[in-house]
């Protein structure tokens, strides 16, 4: 089995073979997730936050900006450089860290 290279993909190259690049993400809505917004409204989000796989940091500001300490984890360098920027334009603290989560 292959394996993804989500740095490439952000980049705006192709991530793998076969696989053709694309110039955003699919998933770059630059909004929040509908199920982290529920799951805030319905207190089922408490105390620091730790978001495995934040790719360009969206429900990491979001959730920040609404008073949790976050911490958002993702293989990739580039998207975090994104996201870092998208929580400095809220005017949000996230912490952001390259991690491989599946090691």
């Amino acid at each position: 089995m292959q394996r993804m290279d989500f740095d490439a993909l952000y980049r705006g190259e192709s991530p793998g073979e076969g696989i053709p690049p694309m110039p955003t993400p699919p998933w770059d809505t630059k909004a929040p997730k509908d199920n982290v917004i529920a799951w805030h409204d319905r207190g089922w989000v408490h105390g620091d936050v730790v978001d495995i796989g934040c790719g360009l940091g969206d429900n990491a500001v979001y959730l920040a900006k609404n008073g949790h300490r976050v911490t958002g984890l993702d293989i990739s360098p580039t998207a975090l450089i994104t996201a870092e920027r998208r929580a400095a334009d809220a005017g949000v603290d996230v912490r952001f860290a390259v991690a491989d989560a599946t090691r």
